[in-house]
C-alpha cells in the first residue's frame, strides 16, 4: 500500500479549490467554493469525490499538531536509542568474532567455534533487520504519521460531490486540510493537502506543491503549534544484557571446545604414534635401529613431561615421522642382511653339493680302481692258470 506522498513515479496531484464568497456584515466567514481532483502523467483528472474538507483556524492547528508531535518525538527517541544499541551490539558481535578466531590454534579446525561464528552473523543480520523505524514504533511507519493527523482532525466541514466540488465556511487565515486515497492498480496512493487561505484567494489553484511530504509533516506541524523538538544526545552505550549474556556462554562453549580440541589432537599424535610402532618389528628395530632408535625412545619418554599439550602433539608426529624413517631403513637394512645370508647360504649349500660330487667322484674312481685291480688279477689268474695247463699238457705229451 501506498502513503499519500508516493505516486507510483507517474501521477500528479492538483487541489483546485475555488473562490470564496464574502458572508458580508461583520463576520469573519464567508462561502469557499473548491474542487478536489488528481492530474495523472497521462495528463488525465480524476475527480476525488466524497473527500473530507476540513477548515482549521491556527489555534486548532496547534491544539492537533501538539499531542502528535509529542508521540512522535517520544517515538523518535525510542528508535534511536534502539538503533544506537543495535549497532553498539552489532559492533562487540562483531569483535567477539575476532576473539574466537583467536581462540583457534594455527591447523586446528574446532567445529563448535565454527558454528558460533555464523551465529554471530545471523545475530548481526537479526539486528540489523530489526533496526526499522516501524518495527520500533508504528507511528514511524511509512505515511503513518499522515494518517494519525488525518485521524485526529475535527469533522470535515463539508465534502466534495461526485465531481469533487466542496463549498466550506471559511475565513482568512484558516487552514485548508483534505486528506483521502485512491487505488492505482493494485496500491493504495494516499494524499494530504495542506493550503494556507487568504482574502486573495478568490480563486485558489492548490498543485502539487501543496501536498505535505512526510519529511515536511514534521517541520509543519512544528511551525503551526510554535513547538521545537532538539534530538535527545545519546550517552555511550553499553552492549545489551542480552547480547552480553549470549556472548558470556558462547565464549565458555569456545574456550572448553578449544581444551577438548587440543586434547583430541593430542590423543590423535598419540595414537598414530602407537600404532605405527605397533606396526613395526620390535626385534628388528633393536638389532638395526641402532643410536636413532634409541635416542627415539628417550625423547618419546620425555614428552609427558610436556604441560603444553600442543607442543606434546607436535613431538609426538615429529616422532611419529622419525620412527617411519627408523622403520624403513630397518626394513631396509634386514632386507640386504635377508639377501646376503641367502647369497650365504647359497654359495654354502653350493660349496657341499660340490665337495660332495667330488666325494662321490673320488669314491668311484676307487671303485673304478679296485674292479680294474680285480679284473686285473682274474685275468692274471686265468693266464697261469691257462699256463699250467699247457704246461701240464705239454708234460703228459712228453711222458
Amino acid at each position: 500500500m501506498k502513503s499519500y506522498f508516493e505516486y507510483r513515479g507517474s501521477t500528479f496531484v492538483l487541489l483546485v479549490s475555488l473562490f470564496f464568497v464574502g458572508l458580508g456584515g461583520c463576520s469573519r466567514l464567508r462561502n469557499q467554493s473548491g474542487q478536489i481532483f488528481v492530474i495523472t502523467a497521462g495528463r488525465e483528472n480524476v475527480k476525488m469525490g466524497l473527500v473530507g474538507v476540513h477548515i482549521l483556524t491556527d489555534e486548532q492547528l496547534k491544539r492537533i499538531a501538539a499531542p502528535l508531535l509529542a508521540r512522535h518525538q517520544i517515538a523518535t527517541e525510542k528508535y534511536n536509542l534502539h538503533k544506537a544499541q543495535c549497532a553498539r551490539d552489532r559492533e562487540r558481535l562483531a569483535q567477539f568474532g575476532l576473539e574466537l578466531q583467536s581462540m583457534v590454534p594455527v591447523g586446528l579446525k574446532i567445529s563448535v567455534i565454527d558454528t558460533l561464528e555464523l551465529e554471530i552473523l545471523e545475530r548481526r543480520e537479526s539486528l540489523l533487520a530489526s533496526d526499522r523505524r516501524e518495527l520500533v514504533d508504528p507511528l514511524l511507519g511509512n505515511g503513518v504519521l499522515a494518517e494519525e493527523f488525518a485521524r485526529t482532525l475535527p469533522p470535515p466541514n463539508g465534502k466534495t460531490d461526485a465531481d469533487g466540488l466542496f463549498t466550506v465556511r471559511a475565513g482568512s487565515g484558516d487552514w485548508l486540510i483534505a486528506f483521502d486515497s485512491r487505488l492505482v492498480g493494485s496500491s493504495e496512493e494516499k494524499y494530504l493537502w495542506a493550503e494556507l487561505l487568504t482574502t486573495d484567494n478568490v480563486l485558489v489553484l492548490v498543485s502539487n506543491d501543496s501536498l505535505v511530504r512526510p519529511s515536511a509533516l514534521v517541520p509543519f506541524l512544528c511551525e503551526r503549534s510554535g513547538l521545537q523538538f532538539t534530538p535527545q544526545e545519546l550517552k555511550a552505550l553499553d552492549v545489551s544484557a542480552v547480547t552480553e549474556a549470549w556472548i558470556k556462554t558462547a565464549k565458555d562453549s569456545a574456550l572448553s571446545a578449544r581444551v577438548r580440541a587440543i586434547a583430541d589432537e593430542l590423543d590423535a599424535a598419540k595414537s598414530r604414534y602407537k600404532l605405527t610402532l605397533d606396526s613395526a618389528h620390535f626385534e628388528l628395530l633393536s638389532k638395526w635401529g641402532g643410536e636413532a632408535w634409541r635416542k627415539l625412545q628417550v625423547d618419546v619418554a620425555s614428552i609427558s613431561a610436556h604441560e603444553d599439550a600442543r607442543l606434546a602433539a607436535a613431538h609426538y608426529r615429529d616422532a611419529t615421522i622419525a620412527l617411519d624413517r627408523i622403520i624403513d631403513e630397518v626394513n631396509s637394512k634386514e632386507d640386504v642382511d635377508q639377501k646376503l645370508t641367502e647369497k650365504k647360504r647359497i654359495a654354502a649349500q653350493e660349496l657341499m653339493e660340490q665337495k660332495l660330487v667330488e666325494l662321490v667322484e673320488q669314491q668311484q674312481r676307487r671303485v673304478d680302481a679296485a674292479l680294474a685291480a680285480a679284473e686285473l688279477a682274474k685275468k692274471k689268474a686265468l693266464a697261469e692258470k691257462v699256463t699250467a695247463q699247457e704246461a701240464e699238457a705239454k708234460a703228459k705229451k712228453s711222458r
